[in-house]
């Protein structure tokens, strides 16, 4: 099983990107329609009032719907279509309308899109430009806008790679490869109730057990092996739609889509008796206690890893090295005091 994957937060911050774009681009526009009117060009100010208007349709519908790639799309076709307009009615002023919209255009929309739509904008107003314009002028936009679009590719390229880095980064933990809390609590709340109340769930706690006399007899650095066994141990047994996290010291959490109560009970006996086996500190076997609990349907992500961490605690109670289901019975949160 792969690592967990990394915070996806892609579409949170283009939401962001086209929302600040989109409220900047709309009092410009206002502004600059205003002076059109002052300056007798009703022509060129429509155009501005009816982008403006556009860009305001497409925020409301980004704030009523949420983050939308094909909205961004839809926001930087709009507006490479008034820049070519603003070509037509203006002549050489309006070429200069497209630099900033090309620029704007790959921050908002997917990169393929943007590309594709600046590059036919500037082939347009390129060969529209020889109407007004000397041929030198026309090819010196044509490369410069060209010159444009290369540098916004690169640079958007670069930024999404060095913010997946980073994500990557702030969402796994570095000792064990596992996601880190804050990406399993991230995973939780994307799991739409559609997902799991339609799906069968698990979700799994696992506990070393004695963990913390490990660390006091045989130093932390042993710990720390022992961990990054365990994780890459589960990580080979499980399968590749599973996803384990590190959510603290010694506790892990595994959830597992698309499985059945005795298929995901089964593989959790597995791994009970596999760590058992195959893991060892100062030739001592590590052991595991494990509270497993399917999803029910209409269940908080904060109630069903109550239930699976009350079963650890069952486990723990019952003599440890074990695996649990949670039921009725188990149900009361545990003890937050919960050690070894």
């Amino acid at each position: 099983m792969p690592a967990a994957p990394a915070l996806n937060a892609e579409p949170a911050f283009r939401h962001v990107l086209q929302l600040w774009i989109g409220r900047i681009g709309i009092v410009a526009l206002i502004v600059i329609a205003a002076l059109r009117f002052a300056a007798h060009q009703p022509a060129a100010a429509w155009v501005d009032v009816g982008w403006a208007a556009g860009l305001a349709l497409a925020l409301g519908w980004l704030h009523w719907r949420g983050p939308s790639m094909a909205m961004g799309t839809a926001m930087s076709a709009l507006s490479l279509a008034a820049s070519m307009l603003k070509v037509d009615l203006l002549g050489m002023p309006g070429l200069f309308w497209l630099f900033p919209v090309i620029l704007g255009s790959f921050a908002i929309a997917p990169r393929p899109w943007a590309c594709g739509l600046a590059l036919l904008a500037t082939l347009y107003a390129g060969v529209r430009s020889l109407s007004f314009a000397a041929f030198e002028v026309a090819a010196t936009f044509v490369a410069a806008a060209g010159l444009v679009i290369v540098v916004a590719w690169v640079g958007i390229a670069y930024f999404e790679a060095l913010r997946q880095r980073l994500e990557h980064i702030a969402s796994q933990d570095a000792l064990t490869g596992a996601g880190n809390r804050r990406a399993l609590e991230a995973m939780l709340r994307r799991l739409s109730p559609r997902q799991v109340d339609h799906r069968p769930f698990a979700l799994a706690v696992l506990d070393l057990d004695h963990f913390k006399q490990v660390n006091d007899r045989h130093g932390h650095a042993a710990g720390d092996r022992a961990l990054a066994d365990f994780a890459r141990l589960v990580r080979q047994l499980v399968r590749p739609q599973d996803r384990l996290y590190r959510y603290g010291g010694e506790e892990f959490v595994l959830v597992m889509p698309d499985i059945t109560t005795a298929d995901a009970a089964g593989l959790m006996e597995l791994v009970n008796a596999a760590v058992r086996q195959k893991i060892r500190v100062r030739d001592r076997p590590l052991t595991v206690s494990i509270g497993l609990a399917m999803h029910r349907p209409g269940e908080t992500a904060d109630a069903w890893l109550a239930r699976a961490d009350a079963a650890v605690y069952r486990a723990k109670s019952e003599g440890r090295d074990r695996v649990v289901n949670a039921d009725p019975a188990a149900e009361p949160a545990a003890p937050s005091s919960r050690t070894g």
